[in-house]
């Protein structure tokens, strides 16, 4: 009698990718990224998309690798911006998803404007200051100089 074992491997099912966290300046974000179906063990791997062409490269160096298809990108800088892809893959076959990343600068432009407004308003409450101190004595001086009006007889 003979006897075989047929095993089906199936490739990791489309990933889903998503990001979670705080995309502000000096804010902590997760990446992640999920396959919903496949011969186990699944493989996760986020790579950063560098350029035009779509050539991966690494993540960045102050990245920290979580459970399987997690990435936590801590203290966010304008360095993070940019594209990066999940790449998952078994015995089977392989798939990926991107995400975008933008931080957020807590300086919006509203801030800027009110901070220019109220140093604006500075300068002229001081130069209305000036004005009204230089025409105070230029008022008590005339005043002193005017002799009195007497009535003689």
């Amino acid at each position: 009698l003979f006897r075989s074992t047929l095993q089906v491997l199936v490739k990791p099912s489309e990933p889903k990718c998503w990001t979670e966290g705080d995309l502000s300046l000096g804010g902590n974000l997760s990446l992640y990224c999920k396959s919903s179906a496949g011969t186990p063990p699944i493989m996760y791997q986020w790579l950063r998309i560098i350029g035009q062409d779509g050539k991966l490269g690494p993540l960045p160096p102050t990245s920290r690798h979580g459970s399987e298809g997690h990435v936590v990108l801590p203290n966010l800088t304008r360095t993070d911006n940019g594209s990066y892809r999940c790449l998952v893959s078994n015995e089977a076959g392989k798939g990926s998803c991107d995400v975008q990343v933008t931080v957020q600068v807590a300086h919006s432009i509203g801030v800027i404007i009110g901070a220019a407004c109220s140093f604006l308003g500075g300068v002229f409450l001081m130069f209305l200051t000036v004005c009204l101190t230089l025409r105070r004595k230029e008022t008590e001086k005339y005043e002193d100089e005017e002799p009195p009006n007497e009535i003689r007889s």
